[in-house]
């Protein structure tokens, strides 16, 4: 028997949450996110979208849709990865890792992708989604105020820790959303979620195709590689939110405090708008049984970005790093060595 001891920067609400699931046979819409794989040989025009006016989101005004070809996962890519899995796996760094990769452009890898993991953290950004969009119905939904006691701190247990804590005081939703994107903390995090309406979560799932499951708690293992993505590719195409709050929430995506993820790979100044989360599971005697690290993001390359999601379990957090490290930078490589 074993049970959660820690949950180092991977927040979760102690009340019911609902469950990341992919419901039956429902993929996201031309009208969210840009298909995965193009269903036929059909050939019509090219994605049209807003440029020059937003620095982070590709407002997309006609959906893209092209040869089937251009919808083939990338073999070369793929391979490589699948062989960094096998080497990490085999050499006792991790026992899980998946993979999903999409460029803009159509090409695709999924390794794994469809295999659950903890969400941990990454449940911050769905919450972020759930505010920005009540906040279309509800005007000064975001400057209301909320007041951090300070009787509970969730941040205490982090491994992964942030310079930043949120201390005692009243604070606007907006500034507790920053807080809880770019530092990644639980005391913004749980304070956001304990003063919405979980139909404002329910409601980003069920628009997303993803399936809820009323007064259920998020178990231990519930979201895909694949399915997380969807989150940046709506926020990128800014077709859920308006691009104003895209580009926002976009913004507090590429300040987060984890240099140690996908952002690592990639030259320094290139922008990333990511998010992390970790989960450690200990035994009775605080023996370490299972860990998780998460990282998932937009890479901004010009004409070349992308969006990468790199799941991981396995005992080691700096092994996990390593992994997640290792697949970013090839991932990395063969995009910008295409054409």
């Amino acid at each position: 028997m074993y049970f959660i001891m820690r949950r180092s920067r991977l927040w979760r609400p102690q009340i019911t949450i609902p469950v990341f699931t992919l419901a039956a046979g429902i993929l996201i819409g031309w009208g969210f996110a840009e298909r995965m794989e193009a269903p036929t040989n059909i050939v019509t025009d090219s994605a049209v979208r807003i440029t020059g006016k937003y620095k982070l989101v590709s407002p997309l005004l006609v959906c893209s849709s092209a040869q089937a070809s251009d919808y083939d996962p990338d073999l070369a890519l793929q391979n490589k990865i699948e062989a960094q899995i096998r080497a990490a796996e085999g050499a006792g760094q991790a026992t899980d890792v998946s993979v999903y990769f999409r460029g803009f452009s159509g090409h695709w890898v999924g390794v794994n992708d469809d295999d659950q993991y903890a969400p941990a953290s990454l449940l911050k950004v769905p919450i972020m989604i759930a505010y920005f969009k009540e906040s279309e119905n509800v005007p000064g939904l975001l400057s209301k105020q909320l007041t951090y006691d300070g009787s509970t701190d969730a941040n205490s247990a982090e491994v992964f820790k942030s310079a930043y804590d949120l201390k005692p005081g009243t604070y606007t939703i907006s500034q507790l959303i920053q807080a809880m994107i770019e530092y990644s903390d639980n005391n913004a995090a749980m304070l956001l979620y304990n003063n919405m309406d979980p139909a404002w979560l329910s409601e980003v799932y069920t628009d997303l195709g993803l399936s809820v499951q009323p007064g259920g708690t998020a178990t231990a293992e519930d979201i895909t590689a694949k399915q997380y993505s969807y989150f940046f590719r709506i926020l990128y195409n800014a077709t859920y939110l308006t691009p104003e709050d895209s580009e926002t929430a976009l913004e507090y995506l590429t300040n987060s405090d984890f240099p140690q993820g996908i952002q690592s790979s990639v030259p320094q100044n290139t922008p990333v708008a990511s998010k992390f989360g970790e989960r450690t599971v200990l035994d009775t005697s605080g023996n370490v049984v299972e860990r998780e690290l998460h990282d998932c993001g937009l890479i901004y390359l010009g004409s070349k970005n992308y969006v990468v999601c790199i799941m991981t379990k396995g005992k080691d957090f700096n092994a996990l790093t390593s992994v997640i490290q290792s697949i970013s930078k090839t991932v990395y490589d063969a995009v910008v060595s295409t054409n």
